[in-house]
């Protein structure tokens, strides 16, 4: 069982508390769910319509009885979710003997941080770890992962394995000239990209979307590294967004009007997990870009009613909490989504 500062106490929560330091941050909070189309209250797998789009059923007009055509066909997308859980139990007592102690109680009362500072500062702390974990596991969950620390991923399917179902030439291969790069997306140095390379790869994503990606409202998603070396190439040409971002961070980037949300996690948890999420190396996996139209992703939770529990146990002197949620993805459309990454 985690635990979250060597040792800590966590009292218990009413359900305003949970809404402040989990759920809300966890699925309101997060700065690109609002591209995605979010389901709140799944209880398990649930099919979601998609119509065909129809056509060319206007004909020359014959002036006889009625002759319908044919229409939109019906299929489904599976949306599945799976249940997950953080776990962690705190022990006030470790704090005896440090500064924070003096927030502790009296007596038998000391192991109950109930309005104590500790109790908030364990409360954000577990949030960031389920916030990590949240992002980590919606776009490279992979049920299917073996391996050491595979455990971490293989609570249900992320995004990267619903867009593994995209047509051959939706997914472009990044690789140096002696493998075997997409038209556009060759680099000249192994898990390094340039500005050039970088326009070179948007223009080859934007070139290999469907027409119906292209009219649609959609969202570049790219790692940190790759959001770097394309500011570097903005600054190069004095484009003023670059130096907005200089100046104050603020990441308000695009390309051909299209909005750029970088994804910095990417970088670290593929510098850390490429091997069992690519089976390559570090260098070969670092760098990686998604388009994708806005509400394309279809994000399953239980939200509205995710629980949680915490509990003090008198035996362990401890506290013990516990949140658990449903949550998966889908892509709705394969029509709709370009990658570029590893080959």
């Amino acid at each position: 069982m985690a635990v979250a500062i060597s040792h800590s106490g966590l009292a218990a929560y009413n359900q305003q508390e949970v809404e402040k330091y989990f759920l809300s941050p966890l699925f309101l909070g997060q700065d690109y769910l609002n591209k995605f189309t979010v389901f709140p209250s799944v209880k398990g797998s649930m099919l979601l319509d998609h119509f065909a789009a129809a056509e060319k059923i206007t004909v020359a007009q014959t002036g006889l009885a009625f002759a319908g055509t044919a229409g939109a066909a019906l299929t489904n997308i599976t949306l599945s979710v799976g249940n997950v859980e953080a776990e962690m139990e705190e022990r006030a007592i470790t704090f005896v003997g440090l500064v924070k102690a003096e927030a502790l109680k009296l007596g038998t009362e000391r192991e109950n941080v109930d309005g104590t500072v500790i109790k908030e500062i364990v409360s954000n702390m577990m949030m960031q770890a389920v916030k990590r974990d949240f992002n980590r596991q919606l776009w490279y969950g992979d049920a299917g992962m073996t391996g050491t620390g595979a455990a971490d991923y293989t609570p249900y399917n992320g995004i990267f394995v619903a867009l593994q179902g995209l047509a051959s030439g939706q997914k472009l291969a990044l690789d140096v000239s002696g493998g075997s790069p997409s038209a556009g997306c060759t680099l000249a140095t192994t898990g390094k990209i340039t500005g050039a390379e970088a326009v070179s790869v948007l223009d080859a994503m934007y070139d290999a979307a469907t027409a119906e990606l292209k009219e649609l409202p959609k969202t570049f998603f790219v790692s940190g590294n790759f959001a770097d070396a394309y500011m570097k190439y903005l600054r190069a040409q004095g484009i003023s967004e670059s130096f907005n971002y200089l100046q104050d961070g603020t990441p308000n980037i695009s390309w051909n009007g299209i909005p750029i949300i970088v994804r910095r996690d990417w970088d670290s948890i593929l510098a850390t997990d490429h091997a069992l999420i690519d089976g390559a190396s570090a260098a070969d996996s670092v760098i990686r870009a998604v388009l994708v139209a806005d509400k394309a992703i279809a994000v399953g939770t239980d939200f509205e009613g995710a629980g949680f529990e915490s509990w003090y146990s008198q035996d362990n002197k401890a506290y013990r909490f516990r949140l658990g949620y449903k949550v998966g993805s889908a892509l709705m459309d394969a029509k709709l989504a370009v990658t570029a990454m590893h080959a």
